[in-house]
């Protein structure tokens, strides 16, 4: 199970263990409620996360739009496409709970939202095990996943900390497969919030990736795809028997730089594949010295 960094979803994870592990005791008719109630937290949940997402996407769009560079429009697009990623999933999932209630007996008389037959385990293992829906919401995750980290670049640090993957089985388990871990024997009221936090940890991941694109956007690219080599000397003359000495390294600059300004006492230089060129005629005697200004203008606030 990944660990979120929010403590609202933490506290629904740890709730969801500890649930889980009371099925292997005397399962009480309020343990079964509770795991609906948790069902509901994570609904809740993931619409702050809805919101955050929407709002940040919203942000970046307008960012693009105020500076219409092509690095801006393509990481707005992706942070767009995750969430359209985020949201193909959560769908899916929500088809899988709809089919799930239906077989569960449809709504209980006393609460519309809780299927009837709550503590099945046989519906749960025919239809996540027999039919071969859990391998098929696997394979889902796997895609989903996979999708998220293409917009990335399989960036290895948001592919470390994604909340939706799938998991190794615990050494000790009889299980053979991550569907029978998860599903086989399960019962109906367990199954929904274990759904929910898949999509949980869809809208998260899909916020992991807008970040990401957020970041991202932030950064100025300068490529430095240009050499020769410089001469820095201590002094601009030398008496005779004097030792000159200077320092002689190789400088590197961009050629397709055009936010980069040049100035001398003032005065611009034309800058031409990231050079600028400054000559003055002499005159008089004596020291003479020259203050030289570079800027690199940023081009998401100019």
């Amino acid at each position: 199970m990944s660990i979120p960094k929010e403590p609202r979803q933490l506290m629904i994870n740890l709730m969801y263990l500890v649930l889980t592990a009371l099925l292997a005791l005397n399962v009480s008719a309020e343990v079964m409620n509770a795991f609906f109630s948790l069902d509901k937290g994570m609904k809740t949940s993931g619409s702050i996360v809805d919101n955050n997402n929407n709002a940040l996407l919203a942000g970046m769009s307008a960012t693009a739009e105020a500076y219409p560079t092509d690095k801006n429009k393509e990481l707005q697009a992706k942070a767009a496409e995750a969430q359209r990623i985020g949201d193909e999933f959560v769908k899916y999932i929500d088809g899988i709970r709809d089919r799930l209630f239906e077989i569960a007996k449809g709504p209980s008389e006393n609460n519309p939202d809780i299927p009837r037959d709550i503590r099945n385990k046989d519906v749960t293992t025919n239809m996540f095990i027999n039919e071969n829906v859990g391998g098929e919401i696997e394979a889902k995750i796997k895609e989903t996943r996979n999708k998220f980290l293409a917009l990335t670049n399989n960036d290895p640090v948001v592919s470390k900390n994604l909340p939706l993957n799938i998991e190794d089985l615990p050494p000790n388990t009889e299980m053979k497969t991550w569907a029978e871990y998860k599903f086989k024997q399960m019962p109906v009221a367990a199954c929904f919030p274990l759904l929910g936090k898949m999509q949980s940890d869809a809208k998260s991941s899909t916020s992991a990736i807008m970040n990401w694109a957020a970041e991202q956007m932030g950064k100025i690219d300068i490529k430095f795809d240009a050499f020769q080599p410089a001469v820095s000397a201590e002094k601009s003359y030398v008496i005779q028997g004097e030792k000159y000495s200077a320092d002689i390294f190789l400088s590197a600059y961009s050629t397709s730089a055009d936010n980069v300004s040049i100035s001398v006492n003032g005065s611009s230089l034309p800058v031409k594949e990231g050079l600028a060129h400054y000559e003055v005629t002499g005159s008089g005697l004596g020291e003479k010295a020259y203050k030289v200004s570079i800027n690199v203008k940023n081009p998401l606030n100019g």
